[in-house]
């Protein structure tokens, strides 16, 4: 009998710096999580998978996100295998759009952003940064749309820093997440296509022109008066397009962790926010409905089993060596001294 499983991911649950950071972290928030700490106590651990490192232009938790919604790697004819992360477009606006897009349609999220330039390299400004209006977004988002359309490209509203760009000039495009590309050299995060070259060239080209567009604008000096970062160009991510469209209702995203990446003390609310709401709700249901709940740091995920998901999975017909071997390693584990978050990371 199949068992229905709502599995809920939670993006960059741990943080992304140097040890003394991450520490840092760790004594502001470990007394505050109560309620992921008791879940962790009481949830079964069901394991870690880590990132590939610096192949994969996509985050743990989009990757993640992605194949659980249905989407799978294509296989190279010759060798039977995945071909490299970094080769092949990670679908994720057909994905989350679903059938809201026709089928096959190649689409993408595209962000407008502030561009940092210094004597040594350019870089993504996080788009948090920005403060971007809704009046600022449509307005640029009007002044960009004939030039996509020029193209065949359809260009629509969908919030303040994500717009959606769909057309054929996108087929092929390989785009690194927006989480990855922040505040590093742009020149090492640039989209490519390696089977629609002229594609990539095209995406350059509109990129040279919304610079252009922008800085002439009259929303960048509005931007200046005002003490804001002025919208510079844009970025695209999230590019691909999808055959057939799956339900995906069985797993939510929670990105609250994830939109303050870059804002330690935001982020530091965000968890205890989450563990208050999120946290606290899975621990109460979880001992009647079957939950998976997915941690995603910048290195991997580390997930657990609600004990109503382990009674239904028959977690008790464990083998009995496999059984003792668990419980003395994640026995260890609870009564050895772990800091909160970052002892979500896979290990």
């Amino acid at each position: 009998m199949s068992i229905s499983v709502r599995q809920v991911l939670i993006a960059h649950a741990t943080w992304h710096g140097d040890a003394a950071q991450v520490q840092a972290m760790d004594v502001a928030l470990n007394s505050k999580l109560v309620n992921t700490r008791a879940l962790l106590a009481s949830w079964r651990p069901l394991g870690s998978s880590h990132h590939s490192g610096d192949s994969d232009w996509a985050s743990p938790s989009e990757r993640f996100w992605a194949q659980a919604a249905g989407w799978l790697p294509e296989t190279s004819p010759a060798t039977g295998s995945d071909n490299s992360e970094r080769s092949q477009p990670l679908p994720l606006a057909a994905l989350e759009l679903g059938d809201r897009l026709p089928p096959n349609l190649p689409a993408a999220w595209l962000s407008p952003v502030h561009v940092l330039a210094s004597m040594n390299d350019v870089r993504l400004s996080h788009p948090n940064h920005l403060q971007l209006s809704e009046a600022h977004s449509n307005t640029l988002l009007e002044a960009l749309k004939p030039l996509c359309a020029e193209d065949g490209v359809d260009l629509s509203y969908v919030a303040p820093q994500r717009w959606l760009l769909a057309g054929e000039r996108l087929r092929g495009i390989v785009s690194p997440s927006m989480s990855l590309a922040c505040d590093q050299p742009i020149n090492d995060y640039l989209p490519f296509s390696t089977s629609h070259p002229a594609s990539a060239q095209w995406l350059r080209r509109l990129q040279n022109e919304a610079q252009m567009l922008f800085y002439t604008h009259p929303v960048h000096d509005e931007r200046l008066a005002l003490g804001l970062q002025p919208v510079t160009g844009i970025w695209l991510h999230g590019a691909g397009a999808i055959a057939e469209h799956r339900d995906h209702s069985h797993i939510s995203r929670n990105n609250e962790l994830a939109q303050h990446a870059h804002q330690p003390f935001d982020w530091q609310a965000a968890w205890a926010a989450l563990d208050a709401g999120t946290m606290a709700t899975l621990l109460g249901q979880g001992h009647t409905q079957a939950f998976e709940v997915c941690f995603a740091s910048h290195n991997g995920i580390t997930r657990y089993a609600s004990p109503a998901l382990s009674a239904a999975q028959g977690a008790n017909k464990t083998p009995l060596l496999q059984r003792l071997s668990h419980t003395i390693t994640h026995g260890w584990r609870r009564l050895a001294p772990t800091l909160l978050p970052s002892a979500l990371a896979p290990q």
